[in-house]
């Protein structure tokens, strides 16, 4: 079992509620992560419908999330750049921590811009929940932009290296994690604009998952619900 130090994994570690047009119940997360296993940073048990390595190879598994590349359906990414080696991740020796080493060795990027970068993901349903979580790792410089979920900005000068603690960290990434209700079919996510005090404004992205973390009722409490609604019918007919 891998020790992480408590403050490493709480480095950097923001939590807020926004409102959104095409999203309710918001709730943004910023911090770092340090492997794929419980309270290492990141969540990879539960019900994923994307789980996609940014401009690298599909095929990927890590918990519960099976990742593609990002040409997959339901997924449209735009950048005007791409580099394939761009970081050494050494997050552990696990089959899920390799695979996590592979989705952040990849990036689409842009330069400095007003939503340069940006994400659909398509065939939400109204109503549910979802948790979103963008995946980054800086190997360059010292980066800062902000972050948009439906034309709303959730992060203000997000820096992926000071939340890794530095520039080039191998064993320490970035995330945002966005938790939310749908009230549109399809998440547009959007990175980009000017950060004060960061030289280098220009958004990257290594990889992403989106998990349907809406509560089904279980047998039980179906089965009871239904006996009550059955009685309500009898005494009412009697």
């Amino acid at each position: 079992m891998k020790i992480k130090s408590i403050k490493t994994l709480l480095a950097g570690l923001l939590v807020s509620s926004v409102l959104c047009s095409g999203i309710a119940n918001a709730t943004v997360i910023t911090g770092s992560f340090t492997g794929t296993d419980a309270g290492e940073g990141l969540d990879f048990q539960g019900l994923f419908d994307y789980a996609v390595n940014v401009r690298g190879p599909g095929g990927i598994t890590i918990g519960d999330a099976n990742f593609t590349d990002d040409n997959a359906a339901g997924v449209s990414i735009f950048a005007a750049n791409n580099i394939l080696n761009w970081h050494n991740a050494s997050y552990g020796a696990s089959a899920d921590d390799d695979g996590l080493e592979t989705v952040m060795r990849s990036i689409r990027w842009s330069n400095a811009g007003t939503d340069v970068v940006r994400v659909d993901l398509a065939n939400l349903v109204i109503g549910n929940d979802y948790s979103l979580q963008l995946l980054f790792a800086e190997n360059c410089c010292s980066r800062g932009f902000d972050v948009s979920v439906e034309g709303q900005q959730i992060v203000d000068d997000f820096a992926p290296s000071v939340q890794q603690g530095g520039i080039g960290v191998n064993s320490v990434g970035a995330f945002v994690r966005f938790d939310f209700t749908a009230t549109d079919e399809t998440l547009n996510i959007a990175m980009g604009g000017s950060a004060a005090g960061f030289p280098d404004n220009n958004p990257i992205i290594n990889g992403l998952t989106l998990e349907n973390t809406t509560q089904v009722p279980e047998p039980t409490s179906l089965a009871i619900l239904g006996l009550g609604l059955l009685g309500l019918g009898l005494r009412k007919r009697r």
